[in-house]
């Protein structure tokens, strides 16, 4: 696992992903606690890139976007040219999988979440080569969860569910690549049996 930072200190996007593709990381996941203007809200959320279903997701996708230089405009021609990868296929599972972590990790330690897998144009998340999400674990907010969030039980907790996520995921694509393989190797046998009897 690599870190893009250790402490309390900024790194741009672009660092961000400059990090990753150096490391040639087998996938990415980018940690946030979102800030509602509903301060009794709470969310748990995790996307992967693509075009915004809804304003206040391209609002959100907007302010996390700040320091990347490029503008709307120049998302909507990008994720026009993304189409269907398969980076978007596996970033949609490893979403699905952090997701489903986080519920079972943080859902009865917190206040009932708003909860979903949202598709966003986050510039960190298109720029990193590997299938790559970004995670709200939380609101911080919402002052349940920011009382939460201060200690390191709760923080261990997040940690935990991401992990638990991330791990199913890795299984899950290793178990399809072993069927693939296994499927290759079993029609492989039945070309060669059909061979021999001809």
């Amino acid at each position: 696992m690599l870190l893009t930072r250790e402490g309390d200190e900024t790194v741009s996007l672009a660092r961000r992903v400059a990090i990753a593709n150096a490391a040639a990381a087998d996938l990415f996941v980018s940690i946030h606690a979102n800030a509602l203007r509903n301060t009794r809200a709470n969310a748990v959320e995790t996307y992967y890139f693509g075009a915004p279903a809804d304003r206040e997701t391209r609002r959100l996708a907007e302010q996390e976007n700040a320091d990347s230089g490029m503008a709307m405009g120049t998302f909507k021609e990008l994720i026009g040219k993304l189409g269907d990868t398969l980076k978007q296929q596996e970033s949609l599972a490893l979403a699905r999988s952090v997701q489903a972590g986080l519920l079972e990790g943080v859902m009865n330690r917190s206040s009932p979440p708003d909860v979903a897998v949202k598709v966003a144009p986050f510039v960190v998340l298109l720029g990193v080569e590997a299938p790559s999400v970004l995670a709200e674990i939380t609101c911080i907010s919402n002052t349940r969860e920011a009382i939460r969030l201060a200690t390191p039980e709760y923080r261990g907790a997040i940690a935990a569910a991401l992990e638990r996520g991330i791990v199913a995921y890795v299984s899950g694509r290793h178990l399809k690549a072993y069927g693939a393989i296994e499927h290759e190797q079993s029609s492989g046998e039945g070309e060669n049996r059909g061979q021999g009897n001809g």
